[in-house]
């Protein structure tokens, strides 16, 4: 018997819902062969069938009572249920699996092993989670067709729309009555509750092994009726949020695909030849995609599509980073409709907020930071983060420091210039730049309470959103947030200079003491375009010396002494005594370093004369400190040694322990030239002392490197480990001088071993860094290795 009417009433409805019998298969969980045969009408329409097929077209009441009408105005095919028994079936509504499914081997062979691992005792529930676009029903298909034959009773696939472009989720109800239909349950035997539909549903399954695939859940509690009760069964979940209350699922998480599986799945799409010998250009591409398989699938497809274009082409059009995610969008799909899903389930406070997070320029997000951005508490912020982060708009690489992925970020700073004005959104990095000041001068004040007062600007009056309960938290918070705060200054130096020209000055001796010189340049850069902005002398003063001393650590001594010249000029020309001060002293401290001695010595006292004037403890000590080294150089150690002695006195009643461990090291360093080895030992073990009390690596670095020199003479091989300690920590933080300093002592004390070749060894590595230092022990080595 044929169905007539109802087959051309199905085609009908499907064309007017503009879809094709593909895409009503994958909306129903009804094959596309089978929906074929319905629109022919070669086959009898089960009534189940018909509801599953209405749900998917979205049918008014009346259009679908008409298709029931319809499909039960037909002939039966075989007696009517109150004859006989309905006959127990096998489902199989599983839609298709991809052929092209590429990578994921780790997480496919975690689901197998977890769904052997009952052993017929217990359902196995296993959940995929991630971001919209990663992959997650692709995977649970994979495996879902991989395991079907281990499940005799069935396999089951239901769209549970938790995140579905304009469809509300599935009620846990109506879900139970298209599975009760798919396993053949007769429409009259299935109650209209979902309580005791729950009930029937778990009757149905208790004996049976079945496969149910749950995708695209919205929470836990609409998935927890839905688990099949059966001994041996196996329940995979998909969503975009972590179902941590799902008590007894295994869980996998899926990130990105690697490089080369995100390339592999391109060149595979594109189809054959098109990707050959653009290696480079596919790496690109996937880069730009951000590894996310959707994203990648559409490029691919994009290209696979159009002839004439080659893998550079498209490259040049996703480079665009104002187009990126409009280039990555199809027709019916696309990389900013999956999001859209994901934000438009988020309550109105956290849509704000994630769009303001967005507006942060660093790479992590902390809950402090983003308080600030967003104008709430840090416990509010706390809790907007960890749900995000459980809707995998957000990932976690380390514990309470979140990451947006880079088309997420794409994503939420195109929201926030749509949804916040220009005013809001700069009102927004202003409070982030205030949050960094106030925290970094507190920060600073535990670390180097002595510069307090020698501070040239007042510390911001904002209190910090972050306790720091003492030096160690400081020096940790600096650590974690360094990289942050620089990249926010030098994106503020134009709208917000006064927080980026005060976080150059408040940052200065953390930079220095933590030897963190490329990041020091960019702040310090920035600053010198906040104050240009300003039109501050001071502060512009104040930028030019913090330059200087940065190319002077990196060895660029023409441009720090070009720096130090231009801040005394604008110093002397604005009657800025302190700058001048300032001023002199770095320039004179250049000359030293240069071997410039009689150069330096007039700028050094002048140094000293401006600070004692200003009353400016720490600028005299420094002075004195410069003023030592010169003297030590042209021979004068008894001067050398008392001006040492001076500075040390005030360092010790100011509390600047940095500067007392640099005098310590120089007290030692001095009798160890003047031939005082034993006398300059217990000077070098105190500076250390200090130098790993204060987590100065560079400064430890400097100290373990003169004690090497020191014990040379009398013990090389102790002296090879201190330099050898010395040579790890530099090397760790990218001081290049310390590390020449270390394999040229490396390279004496093996000759005083008698090893002469690991002795040029280490001599050419020193040789090879003085010489791009400028440095003069370089032409002493030059003559060693000739």
């Amino acid at each position: 018997m044929t169905s007539r009417a109802f087959g051309p009433l199905l085609r009908e409805s499907r064309l007017r819902a503009g879809l094709t019998q593909e895409e009503l298969a994958a909306r129903s969980g009804i094959s596309a062969h089978t929906i074929s045969v319905l629109e022919s009408g070669k086959r009898r329409p089960h009534l189940s069938s018909v509801t599953r097929l209405a749900e998917a077209l979205g049918l008014d009441r009346e259009d679908r009572d008409r298709l029931t009408t319809e499909a039960r105005s037909e002939p039966a095919d075989s007696p009517p249920s109150s004859t006989r028994p309905p006959a127990r079936t096998a489902p199989r509504t599983l839609p298709y699996t991809v052929q092209d499914f590429t990578g994921r081997r780790p997480e496919y062979d975690r689901i197998l092993a977890e769904a052997g691992s009952s052993r017929g005792r217990a359902v196995v529930i296993s959940t995929i989670d991630g971001m919209a676009g990663i992959g997650k029903t692709a995977l649970a298909l994979h495996v879902s067709h991989r395991l079907a034959d281990s499940f005799p009773d069935g396999q089951l696939f239901i769209d549970l729309h938790g995140f579905t472009p304009g469809r509300p989720p599935l009620e846990p109800g109506t879900a139970l009555g298209r599975l009760l239909r798919d396993l053949g349950v007769a429409e009259d035997r299935i109650p209209a509750h979902q309580d005791a539909r729950a009930a029937l549903w778990r009757g149905e399954v208790a004996d049976r092994r079945l496969l149910v695939l749950l995708d695209n859940a919205a929470d836990s509690a609409q998935v927890r009726p839905l688990i099949p009760a059966g001994p041996g069964s196996l329940a995979l979940v998909t969503s975009r949020r972590r179902l941590t209350g799902l008590a007894g699922s295994s869980v996998v998480s899926l990130e990105l695909l690697e490089p080369d599986e995100a390339a592999a799945l391109f060149t595979r799409i594109a189809g054959a030849g098109r990707a050959d010998g653009q290696a480079e250009a596919v790496a690109r591409i996937v880069d730009l995609c951000g590894r996310l398989p959707l994203a990648v699938r559409i490029a691919a497809a994009r290209l696979a599509n159009r002839p004439a274009w080659t893998p550079a082409h498209l490259l040049a059009r996703l480079a665009d980073r104002d187009r990126l995610l409009q280039e990555l969008a199809t027709d019916d799909c696309g990389v900013a409709t999956a999001f859209d899903v994901s934000y438009e389930a988020l309550e109105p406070d956290l849509r704000r907020l994630f769009r303001l997070a967005a507006l942060h320029p660093g790479d992590e997000l902390t809950s402090a930071a983003v308080a600030a951005l967003a104008a709430v508490t840090v416990v509010e912020a706390e809790a907007a983060l960890d749900h995000l982060h459980a809707c995998h708009l957000l990932t976690e690489p380390a514990p309470q420091r979140y990451v947006f992925h880079d088309l997420v970020r794409r994503y939420a700073d195109d929201l926030a210039a749509v949804e916040e004005t220009e005013a809001g959104r700069l009102a927004a990095l202003e409070r982030l730049l205030d949050h960094y000041r106030s925290t970094a001068s507190a920060a600073v004040d535990l670390l180097y309470p002595h510069e307090r007062e020698s501070r040239p600007y007042p510390t911001p009056s904002a209190p910090s959103a972050v306790s720091l309960t003492g030096p160690e938290d400081a020096r940790r918070w600096l650590d974690e947030e360094l990289s942050n705060l620089v990249v926010a200054a030098d994106r503020s130096s134009e709208h917000l200079p006064e927080q980026v020209s005060d976080l150059s000055v408040i940052l200065f001796s953390a930079l220095v003491t933590r030897d963190r010189h490329t990041e020091a340049e960019i702040l310090h850069r920035a600053a010198h375009r906040a104050a240009t902005v300003m039109a501050v002398p001071g502060r512009q003063v104040q930028a030019l010396i913090s330059l200087g001393v940065t190319e002077h650590w990196r060895g660029d001594f023409d441009s720090a002494v070009s720096r130090y010249l231009s801040a005394l000029r604008l110093a002397e020309e604005t009657e800025d005594q302190a700058g001048a001060s300032r001023a002199r002293s770095n320039l004179g401290g250049a000359y030293l370093t240069a071997g410039r001695f009689a150069e330096a010595i007039p700028h050094l006292a002048a140094a000293l004369a401006g600070a004692r004037q200003l009353g400016d403890r720490a600028r005299q000590s420094a002075a004195l400190q410069n003023l030592a080294l010169a003297h030590e150089q042209t021979g004068d150690l008894p001067a050398a040694l008392t001006l040492l002695r001076k500075a040390r006195d005030l360092a010790q009643h100011t509390g600047d322990r940095t500067s007392e461990a640099r005098i310590l090291c120089w007290l030692g360093a001095f009798r160890m030239r003047a031939g005082q080895h034993t006398e300059a030992v217990p000077f070098l073990e105190q500076a250390l002392v200090l130098t790993r009390g204060l987590g100065d690596d560079g400064m430890t670095a400097g100290g373990l490197n003169f004690l090497g020199e020191c014990l040379r003479p009398s013990d090389p091989r102790q002296a090879i480990t201190h330099h050898e300690e010395a040579l790890a920590i530099a090397t760790g933080i990218s001081f290049t001088f310390e590390i020449a300093r270390a394999h040229h002592g490396l390279g004496d004390a093996h000759l005083e071993l008698g090893a002469t070749a690991p002795a040029r060894r280490h001599w050419a590595l020193a040789l090879a860094v003085f010489e791009d230092l400028d440095r003069p022990e370089a032409a002493e080595l030059r003559d060693r290795l000739a």
